[in-house]
């Protein structure tokens, strides 16, 4: 993909990130239940026109009025490895058991309400893929991120936003 953009592959190997955005916390609720509660009626996807909650706040048994398949990537999780299809390609059955993996997963998580980082007044985000920053594990000390519960420091975190601000610029 890099390639495609016009930019160098990195040298180390390993996942490598675009640093599109930097998010501030502002709130923590304990649940997806908490959280899908402070939102109202709106439109939060293509289909459908109106849901009570964004999907990716889907709590209930099974909330197909806000995680339609015909807007979203049904992974085939009984597939392995587990299989992404469009639209086009999944089957109802498909939809429902990828929506109770993510459901199981998700319970008793907390939920983060956020906000873009800024920097001298500048927003943290980067939308455009050329000038994003790369990142890499190395950046963070070659810790494996995304496990419940592992921050980076606010050393790592100031940097990241300093260089995603930098790039929209």
């Amino acid at each position: 993909m890099l390639a495609s953009l016009g930019r160098p592959a990195p040298t180390q190997g390993g996942a490598v990130y675009l640093g599109v955005a930097a998010l501030r916390v502002t709130t923590i609720y304990p649940t997806h239940a908490a959280a899908a509660a402070t939102f109202g009626q709106a439109r939060y996807a293509a289909n459908p026109n109106l849901s009570a909650h964004p999907p990716n706040l889907a709590h209930l048994p099974y909330p197909g009025a806000s995680v339609e398949s015909r807007s979203c990537i049904t992974h085939d999780v009984h597939a392995d490895p587990p299989h992404a299809h469009t639209p086009l390609t999944a089957t109802a059955p498909m939809h429902h058991a990828h929506y109770k993996f993510y459901r199981g997963r998700q319970r008793g998580l907390p939920v983060a309400e956020c906000v873009f980082d800024s920097v001298e007044g500048r927003a943290a985000r980067a939308l455009d893929p050329i000038k994003a920053p790369l990142l890499s594990s190395s950046d963070w000390g070659g810790r494996k991120m995304n496990q419940r519960g592992l921050r980076i420091s606010d050393r790592h975190a100031d940097d990241f936003t300093r260089r995603i601000a930098d790039a929209s610029s």
